[in-house]
């Protein structure tokens, strides 16, 4: 297993995440067997990177598990998705990625292909995942991009 310390994007509640070249990928959700509920992440902080990747990693195909990236209004303190940056509802066992990126080619995404949207991921951010219908098992994985 990966050296948790040396990860990051990491789930914190200090004021900044620093990225740094060592500190550019990490866990976000650990494999696990999750029943049908809304999962999100911990805040998310990014000092300097413009998008982020997250790989998505289900290996039980039962029941459905939607993936999206959310910002932090910093005015009003509430969360909003990410417009694009939303995955279809998977429903096989798949491992595929959520990207988001200013001036990547958009793709919409199937359950069996990658998300793709042009945009920068914002300085504060989190990962909300939606289980249907059924307990599966996945985990998400990320990493900054320059």
């Amino acid at each position: 297993m990966a050296d948790l310390h040396l990860n990051g994007p990491t789930p914190s509640t200090t004021a900044v995440l620093q990225a740094t070249p060592t500190a550019t990928a990490g866990i976000i959700f650990p494999s696990a067997v999750r029943a049908a509920a809304t999962y999100t992440s911990d805040e998310l902080f990014n000092s300097n990177w413009k998008g982020v990747r997250l790989f998505i990693n289900r290996t039980v195909a039962t029941g459905t598990v939607t993936v999206s990236i959310e910002g932090r209004d910093p005015v009003t303190d509430t969360w909003f998705t990410i417009t694009g940056a939303t995955t279809p509802a998977l429903t096989s066992a798949i491992a595929t990625t959520l990207t988001v990126y200013p001036g990547i080619t958009v793709a919409a995404g199937t359950g069996t292909t990658s998300t793709e949207i042009s945009n920068f991921v914002p300085s504060s951010w989190r990962v909300k995942a939606v289980v249907a219908t059924d307990t599966t098992t996945w985990s998400i994985g990320a990493e900054y991009l320059l």
